[in-house]
Order: structure tokens, then sequence, then C-alpha cells
């Protein structure tokens, strides 16, 4: 297993191998924490040691050209899943990018279509299908006992870049944030209305 990407999100992905990898690895024999890759080498060997990896890289490519690497969680800022995913697949990886897959539906398609073409195991990362909460409405909804669902509301409250102080990110900039926070965050909306509603049939108002 490698995890490329040692920040916030690449140290969950980290985590979450650490606390599971003993349950499912009778069922993958030889299954290893093998690699952290970020150009940040002193992140990346803090990350290593705190859940338990073997090594660290600093170039993505190395990472994908590893042997001994069969599975790889993608945790990179937006702007670079695309490319690296589609590599990824390329080199015959087991492969979970975190969402969004790309920034513009376009480049996101092809890296469905290339996910389909291989025989590995491929997936996005949308975790708020997994709030107990959220199963439970689930349930009331697919019993029967709330009704049918006539309209969806979801919100999504956070500081994140509330303070003025915080430092410039990638975020801000468009060439690699895409369409901003309804990117970032509304593809989880839109998964939520998915799985509580059902599949979209049509959209209206879109430019």
């Amino acid at each position: 297993i490698a995890v490329i990407g040692a920040g916030m999100i690449g140290a969950a992905h980290a985590f979450g191998y650490k606390v599971n990898i003993d349950r499912i690895s009778g069922r993958l024999p030889g299954l290893r924490l093998k690699t952290i890759c970020d150009a940040n080498g002193e992140l990346a060997a803090s990350m290593a040691a705190n859940w338990g990896f073997e090594t660290i890289a600093s170039d993505w490519k190395d990472v994908l050209a590893d042997p001994e690497i069969g599975i790889v969680s993608i945790c990179l800022p937006n702007f670079l899943h695309a490319e690296v995913t589609l590599a990824a697949l390329a080199a015959g990886k087991h492969v979970i990018c975190e969402k969004p897959l790309a920034l513009d539906a376009e480049t996101a398609a092809r890296i469905y279509e290339a996910s389909r073409a291989t025989p590995t195991v491929s997936a996005t990362v949308f975790n708020y299908r997994r709030i107990p909460a959220i199963a439970a409405i689930r349930q009331l909804i697919q019993n029967g006992e709330i009704g049918e669902p006539v309209n969806a509301l979801v919100q999504y409250e956070s500081e994140y870049a509330a303070d003025a102080q915080l430092p410039h990110s990638w975020r801000y900039e468009r060439n690699r944030a895409g369409p901003g926070a309804l990117l970032d965050i509304g593809t989880h909306a839109v998964d939520l209305a998915r799985f509580l509603c059902g599949e979209v049939e049509e959209i209206a108002g879109a430019i």
C-alpha cells in the first residue's frame, strides 16, 4: 500500500489502512504499509513513522514504478488528481482517489472510462455516506416511513478559510481549484442526494 500526499487527507487514509490492515490481511496475504510519498520529505517521514509505513518517496512516479506496490491512495491537491490517477491505472495499480476526480466533467469521464478498461479495482471517496445518521435517513426513506422525498437541502457549514491570516493556498486559484467550493465540497452534496433519493434524471438551470 502507498499513500501519495502526506497532508490532512493523506493522514486520514494512512490511519484507515493502519487500523484495518489486520482485519483484511487474511483475505489479502502479504498486505503491507509500504510507502508514503510527498514532495515535503519531512512531512512524509513524520507520517510514515506515525502510521508504520516502511519507506518514503518524493516523486509519485517512483511509487507507481515500484512492483511491490499494488494499492495506491491519491491524496493530492485537486488539480493533480487526474494526472496521477490515470498514470496509476495505466501502471496496473488498485486506486483510491480522493474527490473530485478532476477539475472538469470531461476529464472525470476520461478517468472513469480508463478505470472500466482495467482489471484493477478503483474508487473515489464519498465517506459521508457512512455517517450513521445518513444511513438511518436512507433506511427511513427505503422503508417508506417518511413518504417520497420531494426536496433535498444539503448544507456544509465550515469555518475553513474564514481567517484572513491563513496562508495562501491552491484552493484560491481557479486553474488549480476548478469551480472552488462547489466542486470541492459540492460533490459530497450531490453524492448524498443520489444516495438518499436516487440517481439524477434531469438537471435544470445549468449554464
